[in-house]
């Protein structure tokens, strides 16, 4: 059986980086970042982090 598509569905989201210094990070920073990311979700758009150490491995 062969499937034929009728039309073509062209998605496209933005994909934001957010990089930052890893490890000696300042505390106010982590709430920070957090609305950062929770802005950048609200919008639709795709959060691309490090997500070793840092900002990302906290809350």
């Amino acid at each position: 059986m062969i499937l034929q598509r009728k039309e073509q569905v062209k998605i496209s989201r933005y994909i934001v980086g957010v990089i930052g210094g890893g490890e000696d990070v300042l505390p106010e920073n982590y709430d920070l970042a957090y609305s950062l990311g929770g802005l950048i979700a609200k919008e639709g758009w795709v959060l691309l982090n490090g997500g070793k150490g840092g900002l990302s491995s906290k809350k």
